[in-house]
Parts: C-alpha cells; structure tokens; sequence
C-alpha cells in the first residue's frame, strides 16, 4: 500500500472519529436542554402553586406536598422529589430573589414565610451558565 493511500485512510478514520464525537457530544447537549427545561417548567409551577394558594387564602402554604413535585433531575445530584423547608434571613432574599447561595443539597427547598421556591444547587445549570439557585 502507497503511503499516499495510508495517509488518506488514516485522515478519513481521523475525519469518522471527529464526526462522531461531535455527534455524541450534540445528543447529549440536546439531554441537557431538555432536562433544563424540564427543571425549570417544574420550577414555574411550583412557584404559582405558592403564589396561587396565598392569593386564595392570605398566606403561603406551609409546605408544597400538595403541588406533589415532580423528581428533581440534576446532573451531579440524585434525582429527588423531596421539598427542603428552610427559613431564609430577610437579607437572604431581595424582591423575591435569592441573593445568597444556598447549601448544594440537589433538592426543591421552599421558604413558607417569603413563597420562595428554588433549586438548591450552586451547580451550574449546564444550558444557561448559571448556578441553578438563580432560577
């Protein structure tokens, strides 16, 4: 076999391996909006089950187990259905808005007495580069 001839097999195997690293690595980006916005939607909703029930009754519920969460779905946490209650200082939370990072739990976490609902991850959400508590 003519070196000319290795040569073109060796960049056309080269070429196939790129190809399919890219592919895999854009599947699996696809797999990562996906969950994102699963994550997020599920977020969406928790948060105006909250905000709906205080409408309704004049105050927050005290836990969200009616709203029955969906399994929260992060990367580098185990998947979990389970709301965390915590109790945020007053300066922890600016219009509605964390403004500290939270413990990287991997859950749902709530706060009855402010309706905040977040993700308690400092990890970055993967899709949009930033901290899933930011949500």
């Amino acid at each position: 076999m003519s070196l000319k001839k290795m040569i073109w097999i060796l960049f056309a195997v080269a070429l196939g391996s790129c190809m399919v690293s890219s592919a895999y690595h854009g599947f699996r980006s696809l797999g990562d909006y996906e969950r994102s916005g699963r994550m997020l939607g599920e977020l969406s909703r928790l948060r105006a089950y909250a905000r709906d029930f205080k409408a309704r009754r004049g105050g927050y519920p005290p836990d969200l187990a009616a709203a029955t969460p969906s399994a929260l779905d992060l990367r580098e946490h185990d998947s979990s259905a389970e709301v965390k209650i915590v109790s945020l200082s007053s300066a922890a939370v600016v219009e509605g808005v964390l403004t500290v990072a939270p413990e990287d739990k991997g859950r749902w976490a709530y706060d009855p007495a402010t309706g905040l609902v977040f993700i308690s991850c400092t990890h970055d959400n993967h899709t949009r580069g930033r901290p899933w508590f930011s949500f």
